[in-house]
């Protein structure tokens, strides 16, 4: 996974959160909504420690495999978080 995905999995996760979400999350980092909303945007660098808490928050994990692994786990597991795609057949 790039940089720029790791954010975009974060914003997405993020946007999923309930209102108020992430301003509690930059009073619990003590920064801005703003530097948050910099920092997943690529405009500001995303610190490890911040990193680090917000996985926690979002009660995701970050896990360092092999390049290409990727590749094999999306052919075994899927984001929990996204909804099947149901396909109809209205004949």
């Amino acid at each position: 996974m790039k940089l720029d995905e790791l954010r975009a999995t974060l914003n997405e996760h993020i946007n999923r959160q309930p209102r108020g979400f992430k301003a509690q999350l930059a009073h619990e980092l003590d920064v801005t909504p703003t530097y948050i909303n910099q920092v997943l945007s690529g405009r500001l660098p995303l610190q490890l420690d911040h990193l680090a808490m917000i996985l926690e928050r979002l009660e995701l994990e970050l896990v360092v495999a092999p390049k290409g692994t990727n590749e094999r786990l999306r052919a075994v597991f899927s984001d929990p978080f996204v909804q099947p795609k149901v396909e109809r057949n209205d004949t």
